[in-house]
């Protein structure tokens, strides 16, 4: 560093011989610089200290936000397999359901049937009628021809 000779800015004295500080970039005299590097050496441990300080900080927040993370996560699969159960018993109930409808339908269809055995159409009757007095090689009758031969008009009663 090149040595000029002046006045120095921090403590005001004149002819001192003058180094530019590579840091601040300004010029300051011998015992100037002495007693910054003294300050720099006295308050350095005390910055290092600090600066640990603010890792351990720091890694103690990133374990605790990792230990939060952790939790949070342990909550969301608890939520998750509380909604996997609701939905599987949701399910089992509406296979319940359609399970009963479906035996509500079936006994329907099977007291409907019995209906039919026990009662037959007359429609039918009339037919099997006429059928009956046919000869086998003519051919069946229509849906008309069976109601005009028992007696209805058109497919409706007499009145």
């Amino acid at each position: 560093m090149p040595l000029k000779i002046g006045i120095c800015p921090i403590c005001d004295t004149d002819n001192f011989k003058l180094r530019t500080n590579p840091f601040t970039k300004a010029e300051e005299c011998e015992d100037c610089r002495r007693y910054l590097l003294h300050e720099v050496e006295k308050r350095a441990p005390i910055a290092l200290k600090k600066r640990e300080q603010d890792t351990n900080n720091k890694e103690a927040d990133k374990k605790a936000n990792r230990d939060e993370r952790a939790e949070k996560a342990i909550v969301k699969e608890a939520e998750l397999e509380v909604r996997y159960a609701r939905e599987a018993d949701k399910q089992l109930k509406d296979e319940e359901r359609t399970a009963e409808v479906e035996d509500k339908r079936r006994g329907r269809e099977e007291k409907k049937k019995s209906r039919k055995i026990g009662k037959p159409n007359k429609v039918d009757a009339a037919a099997e009628r006429i059928s009956a007095r046919r000869l086998p090689e003519q051919t069946l009758p229509t849906r008309r021809a069976p109601l005009r031969d028992a007696g209805l008009r058109n497919g409706f009663h007499r009145r």
